[in-house]
C-alpha cells in the first residue's frame, strides 16, 4: 500500500470517493497539512482508514475497480499495483 499511496498524488480523494470512505475523514486528511503534509501521507491513511472500516472486504480487486473508475483515472496504476 506504501507504493500505492506514493504514485497515487492528488488522486487520493477520488480514490477514497469511489471507495466509500467517508467524507469527513477525507476532509479531515485533506485540511490538516501538520498531520498528513503531502499526497502520499494523506492517500496512506485514506487507505488504511478503508482497510479497517471494510475489512476482509478490502480486495485489490475493489482496488483494482475503484483505480479504474473514469473519475478515478488510474487504471495503469491499478494493473501495476494490483495486478503484480
Amino acid at each position: 500500500m506504501d507504493e500505492l499511496a506514493y504514485r497515487l498524488g492528488d488522486m487520493w480523494i477520488k480514490l477514497g470517493n469511489r471507495l466509500k470512505v467517508n467524507d469527513a475523514v477525507l476532509s479531515f486528511l485533506q485540511t490538516n497539512d501538520h498531520l498528513y503534509p503531502d499526497f502520499s501521507a494523506k492517500a496512506r491513511e485514506m487507505l488504511r482508514k478503508w482497510e479497517s472500516s471494510v475489512g476482509d472486504s478490502a480486495t485489490y480487486q475493489v482496488l483494482y475497480d475503484a483505480l479504474c473508475h473514469q473519475h478515478v483515472g488510474g487504471k495503469d496504476l491499478a494493473q501495476k499495483i494490483c495486478c503484480h
